[in-house]
């Protein structure tokens, strides 16, 4: 039986950029887990797939709530479904330091962390819906003493229109780069435009093609392509046992 170390196996699971690629569960089970996982999304930078937010709510500069803020939360989870995915770290400023969400907590109800990750989810739902808000995970951990908090985003199936504030319905929100954009009716493929049908076999090359032209080459790895190698190294390793 060949056996396999851990380092081999870290080099192995890498993506092509050489950024970890994130299994299932990501292995975040503990948070010491999650600490070391933000200490290395800080380290490296914002993305296509990696937002960082100081707060979720408040302005920093008025010391007031803000929709604005807020709008820019939904915003960037919007257009991580509409792409490969991502991670927004909320509590983290632009250059790295940390905020703490503990800003926002004097303008939610219940003024903690619970309350804030309540706050964040009733506002995704209002503005997404429930079927793409169910397909992130909030993860919390403290850094320097302040609470960060973890949001990573899945992929959607389907294309993900916003709606938030007085006249903002059905907006579209793509990740291009390190910016998230809004993208106008003339600019989308006929898909989104229009229903997406039951049957999933066109609309996904089209919605295919929509995130290639709309993220980097080097996109973030899904949760679900490693499972499929896996599958194969074991069966390999198990084929080379005496």
């Amino acid at each position: 039986m060949i056996a396999a170390d851990s380092s081999s196996l870290t080099a192995l699971f890498q993506g092509a950029d050489g950024r970890d690629v994130e299994l299932l569960d990501e292995g975040l089970h503990f948070e010491s887990d999650i600490v070391d996982r933000i200490r290395r999304n800080i380290v490296q930078g914002e993305s296509a797939w990696l937002e960082f937010k100081s707060t979720a709510c408040r302005n920093l500069h008025t010391r007031e709530k803000d929709v604005r803020i807020r709008d820019a939360v939904v915003k960037t989870v919007s257009a991580f479904l509409n792409g490969d995915g991502g991670t927004l770290l909320v509590g983290v400023g632009d250059k790295g330091n940390i905020v703490g969400i503990e800003q926002d907590y004097p303008h939610i109800k219940g003024g903690d962390r619970d309350g804030w990750e309540r706050w964040i989810t009733d506002t995704l739902v209002s503005a997404i819906g429930e079927p793409a808000t169910a397909q992130m995970q909030i993860r919390f951990a403290t850094l320097n003493g302040l609470t960060v908090a973890r949001v990573d985003v899945d992929r959607s199936r389907k294309p993900v229109y916003a709606r938030y504030g007085p006249g903002k319905e059905g907006v579209f929100f793509a990740r291009i780069h390190n910016t998230t954009r809004e993208l106008k009716s003339a600019e989308l493929p006929p898909i989104c435009n229009g229903a997406l049908a039951d049957d999933r076999t066109g609309p996904t090359v089209m919605w295919s093609a929509l995130r290639i032209s709309t993220t980097t080459e080097r996109s973030r790895p899904t949760a679900r392509a490693p499972v499929f190698w896996i599958a194969h190294i074991v069966v390999y390793l198990l084929s080379q046992s005496p």
